[in-house]
């Protein structure tokens, strides 16, 4: 008996001090706040939130491409303009798309692009919609499509089909004119049987300054195929 208590009283220390608390310090002051293992200002923080979130209508590889370099530039920036001005020198030269989700946080972040932006002469008096809106385009968040299969610099025809639907391509038709600074018209759904398809709905799109995304501001969509405020076309 008596040489078993000191074995006791040595296990009763070992697993005390194994269950002490650690102290918990806060690693970040001066209003910063722990960002990916660093501390970075909020604005820093809110910015590449935001580039993230954008940048969820992209494809995966572009996605993670942005997500990361967003991170890392966030690490050892001051502010998100910072952040902003070292994305726009990796992807200027090689994604349009890109730097659209990049503009668009900037307006977001308040920072200004106007010293950054290069005029041509040939740009001054191009319309908004004319060359801008050509090609393909994608919609929620990669899951839809869409395709500018005739634009004359008056009137446009944008072909969408939304991915996971297997229905014969395209499933929606939508024709454009353009009025001022909207492009405005008609879209219809081609899907046969599915709810609503056959009938004409009037659209109203604006055009980004950028011309790698148009947003609608205005629409009919009684039957909720989703073509309505807020619905916005991404350039591939």
């Amino acid at each position: 008996m008596i040489r078993l208590i000191p074995l006791f009283l040595v296990f009763f220390v070992i697993i005390s001090c194994a269950n002490k608390p650690e102290k918990i310090v806060s690693q970040c002051s001066d209003g910063r706040t722990m960002h990916e293992g660093s501390c970075v200002s909020q604005d820093v923080v809110d910015y590449v939130s935001c580039v993230r979130a954008q940048g969820a209508n992209l494809g995966s590889d572009k996605r993670n491409s942005i997500s990361v370099a967003a991170g890392t530039f966030a690490v050892q920036a001051s502010a998100a303009r910072e952040v902003s001005e070292k994305l726009e020198k990796k992807y200027s030269a090689s994604d349009e798309a890109v730097m659209a989700i990049i503009q668009q946080c900037n307006l977001l972040a308040g920072i200004s692009t106007v010293d950054k932006v290069k005029i041509s002469e040939s740009n001054i008096n191009k319309p908004k919609n004319d060359a801008a809106i050509s090609g393909r385009w994608s919609y929620s968040s990669g899951r839809g499509e869409a395709e500018i299969i005739e634009n004359d610099g008056n009137n446009i025809l944008i072909h969408m089909s939304f991915k996971p639907n297997r229905a014969p391509r395209p499933h929606y038709k939508v024709e454009l004119k353009k009025k001022g600074e909207f492009i405005e018209g008609t879209w219809v759904c081609l899907i046969a049987g599915f709810r609503g398809c056959g009938v004409t709905n009037e659209v109203k799109f604006k055009v980004d300054p950028s011309g790698l995304s148009m947003s609608v501001v205005e629409g009919q969509d009684p039957h909720r195929h989703g073509i309505t405020r807020g619905f916005t076309l991404y350039k591939m």
